[in-house]
This record gives structure tokens, sequence and C-alpha cells, in this order.
């Protein structure tokens, strides 16, 4: 059996992932293939970034998932994150019901998913399963290893600030859902 296409998509913070994931998204719905999955978009007040939302990709919802922790006090510290664990939950449920699907993505697995098993988990047994026709998932940069371990067959796709996320996420489209 041939393993199902996965492109890790990597680069810096704030180089654009989410945004071509977004993008990404909104492409294949446009030629209904519909993707499932999530995406994790920045919340910003003022210029400045002090939360992130996660966003269920078939049915267009989303929960608050993490706040600077200067503003909140409940849930799961990581660095100046505090994330809402009944986001994380409910993210996990969304992930769970998945697939089957044309497109996966799943913005982002990190060090939570990849070592700690909290966090996002079901998206590691969710691109495990193959139960997708493709997928794209955002992995840091110093997790490049570990999941090139996982998943050897994934093609890694660096994301550069330089590179609209416009013309990346048709790339990714054209490599994962060619037309005939």
């Amino acid at each position: 059996m041939t393993q199902r296409p996965i492109i890790i998509l990597s680069g810096d913070i704030g180089s654009g992932k989410t945004t071509v994931c977004c993008r990404l998204a909104e492409i294949a719905r446009s030629k209904k293939f519909n993707p499932s999955g999530i995406v994790s978009p920045a919340v910003f007040e003022n210029g400045l970034k002090t939360g992130i939302r996660v966003v269920d990709l078939k049915l267009r919802k989303s929960k608050p998932l993490a706040t600077l922790r200067d503003k909140c006090g409940t849930g799961l510290a990581i660095g100046r994150w505090t994330f809402d664990l009944e986001s994380i939950l409910w993210a996990n449920q969304v992930l769970e019901t998945a697939t089957p699907c044309r497109l996966l993505i799943i913005d982002e697995l990190g060090p939570l998913e990849m070592y700690r098993g909290q966090g996002f988990t079901a998206g590691l047994k969710t691109l495990d399963s193959e139960a997708y026709r493709s997928a794209v998932v955002v992995i840091r940069v110093g997790l490049l290893e570990a999941a090139l371990t996982r998943w050897p067959h994934a093609l890694v796709r660096k994301i550069a600030h330089e590179k609209p996320p416009e013309k990346a996420a048709h790339d990714i489209f054209r490599y994962l859902m060619p037309f005939k």
C-alpha cells in the first residue's frame, strides 16, 4: 500500500504557516475538496499577539485556545501562553472525527504533542491512520527530526517571510490535489 502524502509546513515564528494553512483551506473549499482538521490563528490587539484561537475547518467553528499568561491564570501554562484545557479537548474531538477526508490540515503539532503526550494528541493518531487522501501539518523547525522519524515519507516545505502565503498555498494544493 502506498503511503498518503504528507506535507510538513515549517518556518520561523510569524513566517506565515497558519496563514498558508488558512488560505489552503479556502482554495480547497473553492475546488470542492472540503478540508478537515484545525488551524490555530493568532489573535491581535493593537498590533500585539494576545491570544490564539482554534478553528474546526469542517464546521468553521472556533474557540479561544490560548491567552498570554498575565491575562489568564487557569489552564496549561507553556512559555508565555496559558492554554484552555476545554478548547484542547474540543480540538481533539474535532481531530478524532476529521477523517475520512480528502485534505487533512493540522496547525500545529509541537513539543506538547511530540514529547509530552499533551495538546492535540488526536492529531498524531489521525495522521498515523492515513484515513485521508493527503495531509498538511505544521511542525516547528526544532521538531522536524522527530516528525520525519515518525513520517519519513513526508515532504518538508519551509515557509519564509518573503514568500507570499497565497502562492505557497496554491503550490501546495497543486502538489497534493493534481487535476487530471
